[in-house]
């Protein structure tokens, strides 16, 4: 493929957008991820803390 004047700039920038939204998506994506972990590991804190009050109401009635 032979391109003569502004054909290499055009498709130059069109590889610059498609670097571009690449990026762009694969930062969402990242993003997406740690959200995600972050949120089952509150989910996670929560649940340990609601079983230890369990485990602690029941050790105050003597259930064992």
């Amino acid at each position: 493929m032979i391109l003569r004047g502004g054909g290499v700039n055009e498709l130059i920038n069109k590889n610059l957008e498609h670097a571009l939204a690449v990026e762009i998506v694969a930062s969402n994506q990242r993003e997406s991820h740690e959200e995600f972990v972050t949120d089952k590991l509150r989910m996670s804190e929560f649940q340990d803390r609601a079983l230890q009050d369990l485990i602690d109401q029941s050790q105050g009635l003597g259930i064992d």
